[in-house]
């Protein structure tokens, strides 16, 4: 019994991959879609959770639906190889109703559940950001370098006395 044994790799690995060019996107944006997909790719099918799909390598920039809310978008790239294998990548994508950065005029810090909070709304496309309050006197009761954190009206713990507080913002708006 003659036995023979022969090792043949095959070079058929394959990876989707892709890199959206902004997880969040804000009215009028387009998403540019990145692919970075390995292998001997013979075909790709792009489903952009809305609208067509693209069996381009790479599609064409496209323009989310505005809303009143957020919403959450999955973006799919399957790639098929010569031996017709194949794989997927996945991202979400989140759209916003608004990217124009404010800060409320009052709050009511009272655990009500409207209000209770100063903060900047809608930094999603902000950079090197800075938000400062302070009291009428002068002293700052509140810092932060992040737009998703907000005050919550106290003071080294305790409430803020009911009063008038100024305000600080300054960003940069990414191109």
């Amino acid at each position: 019994m003659d036995e023979h044994m022969e090792r043949i790799d095959l070079p058929n690995e394959l990876v989707a991959a892709f890199t959206p060019g902004a997880m969040v996107l804000c009215p009028m944006d387009m998403v540019r879609l990145t692919n970075e997909s390995t292998g001997n790719i013979v075909t790709q099918r792009w489903s952009l959770g809305h609208g067509p799909g693209s069996p381009m390598r790479t599609p064409v920039p496209y323009r989310y639906p505005m809303s009143d809310r957020e919403q959450i978008y999955t973006v799919r790239l399957i790639v098929v190889d010569n031996l017709q294998c194949e794989d997927t990548a996945v991202h979400q994508l989140k759209t916003v109703p608004s990217c124009y950065v404010t800060v409320p005029t009052a709050f009511t810090p009272n655990s009500d559940g409207v209000n209770d909070y100063l903060y900047p709304l809608n930094g999603w496309k902000t950079a090197d950001l800075l938000f400062r309050v302070f009291a009428r006197n002068g002293q700052m009761v509140f810092e932060t370098r992040n737009w998703m954190q907000k005050w919550d009206g106290r003071i080294n713990g305790a409430p803020a006395p009911v009063g008038t507080y100024a305000w600080f913002l300054e960003f940069t708006k990414p191109n």
